[in-house]
């Protein structure tokens, strides 16, 4: 009988160890299928970073081709208001999409807002035409006394290219107090004021 219990002993110690190496086996396996899954997980993460890298480099180069375009844009159109080509082209600073214009002769560039001899106003209107061509929304031109602080000079061709203009966008609204454009107006609305009050007039 001592013989048999020591068997006994021996065998249930021995069924005990198969049954942890059993569920120690399972644990491993289990184990594996979960590495397995944070390398596919962590695979996924680097193929995502991957992609959002490629994308960020697509963005900027999209926003600098952009950009440049509409300089290009900028300067044609500008080139087309003036025969006083002052300039050897316009630039936009990335980081306040300021435009600024290059003088001849000149070093640095110089911001349009302070361009003389009425530039300001048509770089401006440059600028706007290039932007819709830009971002293909050629459909309606606002302009507010763009004649205002032009030189006389630049006056007629001013005109004359916003009445080509209109051929090329949809709709050109001209602001004017001072009859600018009249005779290349389709449709003329006159806004005039007696005393406290205003008449609109459709028509000549």
């Amino acid at each position: 009988r001592g013989r048999e219990a020591a068997v006994a002993e021996i065998t249930r110690s021995i069924e005990g160890e198969e049954a942890r190496v059993k569920q120690s086996g399972a644990v491993l396996e289990e184990s594996r299928a979960t590495l397995a899954s944070i390398s596919e997980y962590e695979a996924k993460v680097r193929a995502l970073e991957a992609v959002q890298e490629r994308y960020t480099v697509y963005e900027r180069e999209l926003r600098e081709n952009t950009v440049k375009l509409l300089e290009y844009r900028t300067y044609e159109y500008f080139q087309r208001l003036t025969d006083q080509q002052l300039y050897s082209g316009c630039r936009i600073d990335r980081d306040s999409y300021v435009l600024e214009v290059q003088p001849i002769g000149s070093p640095r560039p110089l911001p349009a807002w302070r361009a003389g001899g009425g530039h300001e106003s048509l770089l401006a209107l440059a600028e706007r035409l290039a932007l819709l061509r830009v971002m293909e929304f050629p459909h309606l031109l606002v302009l507010d006394e763009p004649t205002d602080a032009v030189d006389s000079e630049n006056v007629p061709q001013l005109l004359d290219y916003i009445a080509r203009t209109s051929e090329e966008i949809g709709q050109v609204l001209l602001v004017t107090h001072h009859g600018y454009g009249e005779e290349q107006g389709v449709n003329l609305i006159t806004v005039s004021k007696s005393g406290a009050e205003s008449r609109v007039q459709q028509g000549l």
